[in-house]
């Protein structure tokens, strides 16, 4: 896990390479790379608008939990009505 603060460093945090080529703006980018976040609506929304980075492969683990929450809701339902 990396920490960045994107406030400090600016649009070069996403564009300056590592010593292999990437960015961190490749990285965000790249549907093959697994990427975690919570709730990412509006942080997708903020790196949109202020630094052009879209991104890809991220899994949003709220709506993760709250799937499997509902669906645990609604198969109890379902299971009652039998």
């Amino acid at each position: 896990m990396q920490l960045f603060d994107v406030l400090v460093l600016g649009k070069p945090a996403f564009t300056t390479a590592s010593n292999n080529g990437n960015t961190l703006k490749s990285i965000l980018e790249d549907l093959d790379i697994p990427k975690c976040a919570w709730d990412v609506r509006n942080d997708a929304d903020a790196l949109w608008a202020l630094y052009h980075v879209g991104l890809a492969g991220v899994t949003n683990i709220q709506l993760s939990i709250e799937s499997v929450h509902f669906s645990k809701v609604k198969m109890g339902d379902v299971q009652r009505a039998l």
